[in-house]
């Protein structure tokens, strides 16, 4: 039998493991997210957008309820991987960065990225655990921010990575 890389679904986001890498075309154009096991009134799961360029809406924003009947969602393990070499890209007092969306929060062993609401007039910030895709109204402190991470997956057979998303808060609002 032959093996792809990577391993790609196609489906509606229900059917996601929550915490999963997906692909949403939408009229804005091709969305990368994460899924959420958040599910919204309606009954659509909500997810967080990782690079929207939609007018009028930070790029990493927390997407409520909006209907996507189908998805491209990759079955590999997603590696999140942090720069917290450096010492410009990691703040101990988590004050920096403490308005803007897409930095990871480090608090005990959790890792929350923090996603703005669709609409920043009506709605607050929410908290993503990276690794099991639930939603947090607010991360408890003390806690360390990241603002620079990368999600990748890896091939087992070849051990080769291949970078999904790439983050840096001193140019994400380049884009």
């Amino acid at each position: 039998m032959n093996t792809v890389f990577p391993r790609v679904q196609t489906g509606p986001i229900s059917e996601v493991v929550p915490g999963s890498l997906i692909k949403i075309q939408r009229s804005e154009g091709l969305l990368t997210s994460l899924v959420t096991s958040h599910v919204g009134k309606t009954g659509n799961r909500s997810f967080v957008t990782l690079n929207a360029k939609i007018v009028g809406r930070p790029r990493i924003f927390f997407a409520e309820d909006w209907s996507t009947p189908n998805c491209l969602s990759f079955a590999n393990k997603l590696h999140f991987e942090l720069n917290v070499f450096d010492g410009i890209s990691v703040d101990g007092r988590g004050y920096k960065w403490e308005d803007e969306p897409g930095v990871i929060l480090a608090s005990k062993s959790k890792l929350f990225l923090r996603a703005a609401p669709e609409n920043a007039f009506y709605g607050t910030f929410r908290y993503l655990d990276v690794e099991t895709g639930d939603v947090l109204a607010d991360v408890p402190p003390p806690y360390w921010s990241c603002g620079a991470w990368k999600i990748s997956i890896r091939d087992e057979l070849t051990c080769k990575s291949v970078c999904l998303f790439e983050f840096d808060i001193t140019t994400a609002n380049a884009n």
